[in-house]
């Protein structure tokens, strides 16, 4: 192997480091997002606990609570996306929430076997790099 053929090599395994990267970061993105929709449904389920009128603590988010009244607990206001909302029953919106959750565990689990797939061919392209360095050095 040449010194060119070494350098290209390292630069082959230092991109796949990168895209190892970015797949860790969207797997982190995306557990965040899961659990922000599990807290959702939570509070739903809570809130068709309780009665009218009756205080609870609600989640604002970066683990921060409000105390509030409930007023109404039948409606839930739902984000479809592009800042689009619609005002669902409470069972309506737990079934959305039941299925993004369904679609980002999905997602997660399609997300680790890319990362173990691409871990392992890191793993195998280290090894010849780091061979290929060896054999080189000892002919200079």
């Amino acid at each position: 192997m040449t010194e060119e053929d070494l350098r290209k090599a390292v630069a082959t395994l230092d991109l796949a480091r990168m895209q190892l990267d970015g797949l860790v970061k969207q797997s982190d993105l995306l557990r965040m997002s899961l659990e922000e929709h599990v807290r959702a449904k939570e509070t739903i389920s809570r809130l068709n606990k309780t009665k009218t009128g009756e205080r609870l603590l609600v989640p604002v988010g970066a683990d921060c609570f409000v105390f509030a009244a409930v007023e109404n607990k039948e409606d839930v206001i739902v984000g479809l996306g592009s800042d689009v909302m619609i005002m669902d029953s409470a069972e309506g919106a737990t079934a959305k929430l039941d299925k993004r959750i369904k679609q980002m565990t999905d997602a997660e689990e399609e997300l680790a076997k890319s990362m173990a797939e691409l871990d392992g061919e890191v793993a195998g392209h280290t090894e010849r790099v780091q061979s290929e360095y060896e054999k080189y050095r000892s002919r200079e």
